[in-house]
């Protein structure tokens, strides 16, 4: 998919760009390419371990390698792996994006019987299956198709009186609530930090 397209070494062709530009500062070149060697390094020893003991489940749990899932009753969603992905692409670890793409486009579950927290499924599902595809020189537009796949499922909790959204939605039933925790209410930093997520999607869909 990325041979004529180097993952992490292009910004996308069409959004506008956001991130500033910074020049070499005194000359710490050398310097930050250590650092970024030894950052790698670390991040490479992780998704090892990740794949190697919770592939498919949300989080690792390091010490037992062993695995946590958001809800007791489910698999979970590989949440590990949505946030993986842009990493990956901005450090140009190709072969293990190309696990990962495999992961969110073709054998993830969003059909279980599971309660999901809306704002954390958009600024972890959405907006890394987004960021990827920006990353990614937009060469895949399954990615965009999937986080309008799994929008379209979190947009059952904005079907509120006021709009604003209730902080739980289960994927399969489309049930939508607000826990015990907020008191009934919904989480207004929740819904306003969604919206370049929201704003994003609306703009590589041109669906308002």
């Amino acid at each position: 998919v990325f041979a004529n397209n180097p993952v992490g070494q292009q910004r996308s062709p069409s959004a506008p760009a956001i991130q500033q530009e910074f020049a070499d500062v005194l000359n710490a070149e050398e310097r930050n390419e250590k650092r970024r060697a030894r950052v790698k390094s670390e991040f490479e020893a992780s998704w090892v371990a990740y794949r190697k003991h919770a592939w498919g489940h949300d989080e690792l749990r390091p010490l037992s390698r062993t695995f946590k899932d958001w809800q007791l009753s489910s698999k979970g969603v590989g949440l590990t792996i949505f946030d993986s992905m842009t990493t990956m692409a901005l450090m140009n670890m190709t072969d293990e994006l190309h696990a990962a793409l495999d992961f969110v486009l073709k054998d993830v579950n969003l059909e279980q019987n599971m309660r999901i927290s809306a704002f954390e499924a958009t600024i972890r599902l959405v907006a890394g299956l987004l960021s990827t595809f920006e990353l990614t020189g937009e060469a895949d537009r399954r990615l965009v198709d999937r986080a309008a796949m799994v929008m379209d499922k979190l947009l059952w909790a904005y079907n509120t009186s006021s709009g604003v959204p209730h902080q739980q939605v289960n994927l399969r039933t489309h049930k939508h609530w607000c826990p015990d925790w907020t008191a009934g209410g919904a989480v207004l930093s929740e819904f306003g930090s969604v919206q370049l997520e929201l704003r994003t999607l609306s703009y590589h869909t041109g669906n308002p």
